[in-house]
């Protein structure tokens, strides 16, 4: 296994010297930033948020956007959001956001789970033929 070394800016502001998996072992925990949406894509349902503590941009996803009933889970280029961040690659960003609160939504509000509920586009059966001649179905769940 090769053997990294690195000197980065860490947490408060201390460099970090030496081996680059203990920078990026410090940094997997979810800090907070304000930023401004640079870029997003309602198709793709990702985008790009800029913040000084994120150099080079926070990749941000859909799912990551704390929302309400009046709010879709997405984002614009421009807004002013405050998100909570983590170090790690994503699609060549060196961060990726862990919760997005976009205008309206308090900081530190959690996600809100998303009741199950199974897919309208899938739906099975379960047919089983007895070697005695007879069958059994059932449908699945729906």
């Amino acid at each position: 296994m090769p053997h990294y070394r690195s000197s980065k800016l860490g947490v408060y502001g201390k460099i970090y010297e030496g081996d680059a998996r203990l920078w990026q072992a410090v940094h997997n925990e979810a800090m907070t930033s304000h930023g401004a949406v640079r870029e997003w894509d309602d198709n793709e349902g990702i985008g790009v948020i800029d913040s000084p503590d994120t150099p080079g941009g926070c990749w941000a996803h859909f799912s990551n956007i704390v929302a309400d009933e009046t709010r879709p889970h997405v984002l614009t280029a421009g807004e002013q959001v405050t998100f909570s961040y983590e170090a790690g690659s994503q699609d060549g960003f060196d961060y990726r956001a862990v919760l997005v609160w976009p205008p309206g939504v308090k900081p530190g509000t959690p996600q809100r789970a998303t009741p199950h509920r199974p897919s309208a586009a899938y739906r099975s059966t379960l047919t089983i033929r007895w070697s005695d001649g007879t069958v059994t179905t059932r449908p699945g769940e729906r």
